[in-house]
């Protein structure tokens, strides 16, 4: 631990967390998690609560711990994810799907007109400007609210949209319908390619 504890001391690491950090409570909580750390060491060292390990077993573990947390990114960035269009903010996918383009939904209805639609409009842009290959933009002919069934119409950002950009797809088309068939079979030939290895 003496080995642990001079190297924060000698790079002021607890100043260099608060300095780095966006307000002390962040700053405390990484300072934290320092501690977290240098206790989980000193456990792993001591022979009497933990296994006894010098001090190459234990990095030895820790670079193993990264590299698996490491793989577990990977698939992550490699899977769906779900997040609102405020979380979405500065990042981008190669496939991006935004459900619920509908007035009332997007823009909000408590925002339809005024300053708070422009900032819906830019919330929408945000959005559609995720995707790096395609972009799929959906919405409800209908909804089911407190058991009624209401029509919807689709957002009015929708028709803003510059029309040589929007392949629109009616879901009763013969296009959609053979795409969905196409889709579906892609799905269970991976299905099948999986259950097989």
């Amino acid at each position: 631990m003496a080995i642990f504890d001079h190297l924060l001391r000698s790079l002021d690491y607890e100043a260099w967390l608060r300095e780095t950090s966006s307000g002390p409570a962040q700053a405390e909580r990484r300072i934290a998690r320092v501690g977290e750390l240098r206790a989980w060491i000193a456990r792993m060292a001591d022979p009497d609560t933990g296994d006894g390990k010098d001090l190459d077993a234990i990095t030895g573990h820790l670079a193993l711990v990264d590299l698996m947390e490491r793989q577990g990114e990977e698939r992550a960035a490699d899977s769906v994810q779900l997040m609102t269009l405020h979380a979405a903010k500065g990042l981008e996918f190669p496939h991006v799907w935004i459900a619920g383009l509908e007035e009332a939904i997007l823009p909000h209805h408590a925002n339809l007109e005024g300053a708070g639609l422009e900032e819906e409009r830019r919330l929408a842009y945000v959005g559609l400007t995720r995707a790096q290959r395609h972009l799929t933009l959906t919405y409800c002919a209908q909804r089911n609210k407190s058991g009624e069934t209401v029509d919807c119409e689709p957002s009015r950002f929708l028709r803003e949209l510059p029309p040589d950009t929007v392949d629109w797809v009616e879901p009763s088309s013969p296009a959609a319908q053979a795409q969905a068939r196409e889709t579906g079979r892609a799905h269970l030939d991976n299905l099948r390619s999986l259950l097989q290895t």
